[in-house]
Formats: structure tokens, sequence, C-alpha cells
């Protein structure tokens, strides 16, 4: 004879069951938030270690950026003051020709056809301030442009020491921040099954 459903075997053998998958349960859900917990403090040492690593890295970025800033006017300033240069250099050149090619008696004939000596003193002056004049504005200009040639590989040699610092924190950085987010999805999974099996003990519990 079959037993029926309210007989009391029946109900003690599944209230057994019921039991047992409770106790399965509750196993499984300590275990869950046993590893939930380790899982938070790793993740917390994580954050931590990427927030010292970000400080770190801070200043070393705002520096390579500072150095790119000013690598970056004093190349501006280099090109405009050989842009002057080479401008002023062809403006010497070109009085020296002129000069030259007055001639010999065209240039006497400049000088002497002075009406008076001031004249000719300031006719002479005249054409060495053209060429003396000239010259000199050229090498300082070719000075200030030596001197900021000089700092721009200064600045290009300060960046190049910096890069493999910079390229080394920010590796670290990049892949502390891997650890975290893959850290932050595997509690979060966790977090899902822990909430599933608080919703199966329930359900567990209304049958017992």
């Amino acid at each position: 004879m079959p037993a029926r459903a309210d007989d009391p075997g029946t109900l003690a053998d599944r209230l057994a069951r019921v039991q047992q998958e409770q106790a399965r349960q509750q196993q499984r859900l300590s275990a869950l938030q046993s590893q939930q917990g380790e899982l938070r403090q790793t993740l917390a040492a994580l954050q931590a270690q990427l927030a010292q690593s970000n400080a770190d890295l801070a200043p070393i970025a705002a520096r390579a950026q500072a150095i790119e800033a000013q690598l970056a006017e004093a190349q501006l300033q280099f090109s405009h003051d050989q842009l002057a240069y080479l401008r002023h250099l062809r403006s010497f050149q070109a009085d020296i020709r002129k000069l030259y090619a007055l001639g010999g008696i065209r240039w006497l004939e400049f000088v002497f056809s002075a009406r008076s000596f001031d004249d000719l003193m300031n006719r002479t002056i005249y054409l060495q301030q053209i060429s003396v004049g000239e010259l000199q504005l050229a090498r300082k200009i070719r000075a200030e442009r030596d001197a900021l040639d000089a700092q721009r590989q200064l600045l290009a040699q300060a960046r190049a020491e910096l890069a493999p610092l910079l390229d080394t924190l920010q590796t670290r950085a990049n892949a502390i921040a891997g650890q975290v987010a893959s850290v932050a999805n595997y509690d979060s999974q966790l977090d899902s099954l822990r909430r599933q099996t608080v919703i199966r003990l329930a359900g567990l519990q209304n049958q017992s």
C-alpha cells in the first residue's frame, strides 16, 4: 500500500530532506559570506594600492606635462628667433651686396659728394652702421637662438629621462586598476550568489 502525502513517515522524510537542504544552503551561504569578506579585504587593499600609485604618478605626470609645455614654448620661441635671425641676416647680406654693387667710383661719389665735413662724416658713419649694426643684431639674435636651442635640448633630455619612470608608474597604476576591476566584478558575482542562496533558504524555511 503506497504511502499517502500526509503519512507521518512521508512527512518526516520530507522534513528531513528539507532540513538537509537547509543545512547545505546555510553552509554554502556561510562559505560565500566568508569568501566575500576576504575578497572585500583584498579589494580594499588593492584600492589603497591604486590610490598610492596614483598619488605617486600625479607629480611625475604633472612634471612631464610642465616639461612638455616648456618644450613647446621654447620650440615656438626658437622658431620665431630663427625666422628673425634669417630675416636680419638676409637684410645684412643684401646691404653688403648693395654697397659692393655701387663700385669704387660710385662709392667715392657717394662719400666725396658731401657738401661739408660733417656731411662727409655722416655719410661715412652711415655706411659703417649699415654693415656693423646689422651684423651686431644678427649676432645677438643668433646668440639668443643658440641659448634657446640649448634650453630646448635640456628640456628634451629631461623629458627622455622622465619617460621611463612615468611609463613604469602608469603601467603599475593600470595593472592595479585592472585587478581592482576584476576583484570588484568577482565580488559582484559572489554577492549575486549570496542573494540567491538567501532566497533559497527563505523558501526552504517556508517548507519546513
